[in-house]
């Protein structure tokens, strides 16, 4: 089996105060340092929207030393993946440079390009998927889609010559969605589970908070860890994200994914098995140590 590295989209929610994080956190809480004692790797949000600071990555990194198998995915910004119609294209050294320190430290994962349900499978994709890879020059490189024209082994093969790696994306099972699958790269493979919320997908109105507003049942579980578990059997390393972040529910759905896979109880957040008391058929003591914030 590979080795699973499981975690959320983001770790700065107002709606994670009193459901993942403690509602009166004691001094000097750190939410990043929190959720690295409990998942194995976080999905960097703030990137798609606007770069953050290098010393701010900086700290990150330093925020996490303890947790030596840790792991940062790094999103890349929207105007890479989303350009608006006639944009230049954006210098891609800044970005860059924040992949390399992350390397650098040895905690990324991968830069994520997360492309819109608009982008369509053929030659323009093709083009743009190879320019924005030919900017992140020996880093590793995952390419989501979510539109269903790009379904069948062609473009997993294509991504591989390209030297990226295919995500396997769980969505709303609508017309033109792409369904979930287990394709894997040379070396790892890649899953990212947004929730199944149907009626606000496309809603016109609907905002982030209700589009990802949704917590998998136990049976949709069975059937992800199955897929998950498949792509496992194939590669050295596997990353799992839960995006579906409204009120906790992807620190919910991680930690029962995670428990499934490695067949054992695992530490809950107090806080987490307080909102969502069906945690503890999974929840074992968590360690204390001397000095412990959590």
């Amino acid at each position: 089996m590979a080795e699973l590295l499981i975690g959320t989209a983001g770790w700065s929610y107002d709606d994670w105060r009193g459901t993942v994080y403690p509602a009166s956190p004691p001094p000097r809480f750190d939410p990043l340092r929190y959720l690295a004692a409990h998942f194995d790797l976080v999905e960097i949000n703030v990137s798609f929207y606007r770069l953050p600071r290098p010393e701010l990555v900086a700290g990150w990194l330093q925020r996490v030393q303890e947790f030596p198998a840790f792991r940062f995915l790094l999103k890349a910004p929207r105007t890479w993946t989303h350009p608006e119609p006639g944009a230049a294209d954006p210098p891609p050294a800044p970005f860059r440079a924040l992949a390399e320190l992350l390397a650098g430290g040895g905690r990324l994962g991968a830069v994520l390009l997360q492309f819109p349900w608009s982008f369509r499978a053929g030659a323009p994709a093709r083009a743009r998927v190879a320019r924005l890879r030919d900017w992140l020059p020996g880093l590793p490189v995952a390419v989501e889609v979510r539109h269903a024209s790009f379904a069948g082994p062609d473009w997993p093969r294509w991504l591989a010559a390209q030297d990226c790696l295919p995500v396997n994306v769980d969505q709303p099972a609508l017309p033109g969605c792409l369904a979930l699958g287990a394709e894997c790269g040379p070396q790892a493979a890649y899953f990212r589970l947004h929730g199944r919320n149907a009626g606000q997908w496309f809603a016109p109105a609907a905002g982030r908070d209700a589009r990802y507003d949704y917590l998998y049942t136990e049976a949709e579980l069975d059937g992800v860890a199955e897929q998950v578990a498949e792509a496992a059997r194939r590669v050295p390393l596997l990353f799992l994200v839960t995006n579906n972040h409204y009120r906790g529910q992807a620190a919910v759905n991680a930690l029962q994914l995670r428990a499934r896979l490695l067949g054992r109880p695992l530490p809950v957040p107090p806080a987490l098995l307080a909102s969502y008391p069906q945690l503890a058929a999974i929840a074992a003591p968590p360690p204390r140590r001397p000095g412990e914030l959590f």
